[in-house]
């Protein structure tokens, strides 16, 4: 396990090599721009994301960072939800919705609020309905926002199943993935 948290650890540090500027370059912004100017100029507007998590088999979308405190995307999950043997879990699937507020606090940098309608699962044979259920997380994340390309993001929270015709399932939360910021 402490394994991990090194691997975690390390990656964490990649965005930082990819994203140094030189000096001269950063001292001829500080004196043109103010300070809050070079933050918004800093930030990313549009990236693509994805990732593997603890009950999150696969997540992929696009986002948009609106400023440099608040962040929406969409995307494509695959998520385990409740089941009656954890050796073959049923696999739920759909459109996911996240917003994410960006503020240094402890380790993390960002407060994210993500909500998946299951549109189907593996097992939904008498689920006539057109969702299937849902699945919602908040989590605590550290996540590159900067205009640098490649950026890694981990998360930790909890998370809320809700599958039709399947037992509720609450657990913490646990992501890794990497996000490429487009511009």
């Amino acid at each position: 396990m402490k394994k991990y948290f090194v691997i975690l650890f390390f990656l964490s540090l990649v965005p930082i090599a990819f994203c140094q500027e030189s000096n001269t370059n950063s001292e001829s912004k500080k004196e043109t721009e103010s300070s809050e100017e070079q933050k918004a100029n800093d930030t990313r507007h549009v990236f693509v994301y994805g990732g593997v998590g603890l009950l999150e088999v696969f997540t992929y979308g696009v986002g948009f960072q609106l400023n440099n405190k608040f962040s929406l995307s969409m995307g494509y999950s695959y998520v385990i939800v409740g089941g009656d043997a954890f050796i073959l879990p049923d696999i739920g699937q759909g459109y996911v919705i996240k917003a994410g507020y960006f503020s240094n606090f402890w380790i993390f940098n960002s407060l994210n609020i993500e909500y998946l309608n299951i549109l189907k699962t593996y097992t939904d044979k008498g689920v006539t309905s057109k969702s299937k259920g849902y699945f919602a997380e908040i989590n605590f994340a550290h996540e590159t926002i900067s205009k640098c390309r490649l950026g890694f993001y981990w998360s930790l929270g909890v998370c809320l199943s809700n599958a039709k015709m399947k037992p509720q399932l609450c657990t913490p939360s646990i992501k890794i993935g990497c996000n490429y910021n487009i511009f």
